[in-house]
């Protein structure tokens, strides 16, 4: 394992409060859920309840052990104040996701135990946060599922914010249990899970390997935004 992911395995594992702490007062009534009960069967559901081991991956490209680490990854929180309420880029705009969708993602991240910070960062990269998205391969809503996962999955309400984040996120744990890393599980939730498996590593196509490096970017900054806020508000 090198250096970054040792680090970013550390980033991840910390406690950390609700991210429901970084949402206005305002918002309190906002968006309530339209299903809190989703269910999850199939193929899927097998998959999320299965341990096995994961797939037999080339040491000379990924630098893996024999067994590598599976990620048990906690929910990411940091409080911010009204005034503090700003993205990395220290821009006057709120940032949109945690604002509007913040409950859905504290909830989905508990849940899963898939830090707040990387499920902000997947749907910031798949939609922009638009709920309404629709890709030209036909993933749709925030977290951008494909008709056929959202059916495995059980989802009747693509667009609508609660089921997309819940089960985008499931989707996603899966991912993680099963390649261990966070680059192998974006690479296989942008290109399917059976390319991972295929080249032993993040597939060489240009646009899943620019998603991965976009994903990345954006869980960075998202992590730099609840920890910087964090650490001003214990400050006060």
């Amino acid at each position: 394992m090198d250096m970054f992911d040792i680090h970013l395995a550390e980033r991840m594992s910390g406690n950390h409060r609700s991210i429901s702490e970084l949402l206005y007062n305002s918002l309190v009534g906002a968006l309530e859920p339209a299903s809190e009960n989703i269910d999850l069967g199939g193929e899927v559901q097998n998959l999320l309840n299965d341990n096995r081991n994961t797939i037999p991956l080339q040491r000379e490209l990924l630098d893996f052990e024999s067994d590598p680490v599976r990620f048990d990854i906690p929910v990411k929180v940091c409080p911010l104040r009204d005034s503090d309420r700003t993205n990395v880029s220290q821009n006057a705009a709120p940032d949109k996701i945690i604002a509007q969708y913040g409950r859905f993602i504290d909830k989905a991240a508990t849940t899963n135990k898939i830090d707040s910070a990387l499920i902000c960062a997947v749907i910031k990269i798949e939609s922009g946060g638009d709920p309404h998205a629709v890709s030209s391969a036909g993933a749709k809503g925030l977290m951008q599922l494909m008709d056929s996962i959202a059916a495995e999955l059980g989802v009747d309400r693509v667009f609508d914010p609660h089921q997309n984040i819940e089960c985008g996120t499931r989707y996603l744990r899966a991912q993680l249990d099963r390649f261990g890393y966070p680059r192998l599980a974006l690479a296989a939730y942008n290109a399917g899970p059976e390319n991972v498996e295929r080249y032993k590593g993040i597939p060489p196509f240009p646009e899943t390997e620019e998603y991965v490096s976009r994903v990345m970017d954006a869980f960075t900054s998202y992590q730099e935004l609840m920890s910087a806020n964090n650490a001003k508000a214990e400050s006060h």
